[in-house]
């Protein structure tokens, strides 16, 4: 269940909201009686280019044949 807080709460009380949300809880903010923003944690993504060597197999006789079979199966 989120916290339900209102502008002025938030406003006065935002570092303390922050540890909550950081703490993995979710705040709702909302302005006469009315959701307008949801507090919640960033999660940043870990995306690392280079490091999917040798999880896909490469068959370049094939691959060409393999793009028209896909080409082919939506012209149907």
């Amino acid at each position: 269940m989120p916290i339900v807080v209102d502008v002025l709460e938030a406003t006065s009380t935002l570092t303390q909201l922050l540890k909550r949300v950081e703490a993995g809880e979710r705040v709702v903010i909302v302005r006469d009686g009315r959701p307008v923003a949801d507090l919640i944690a960033h999660r940043r993504s870990e995306v690392r280019f280079g490091t999917g060597a040798g999880l896909i197999a490469w068959d370049a006789d094939t691959f060409d044949a393999q793009v028209d079979e896909v080409t082919h199966s939506f012209e149907r």
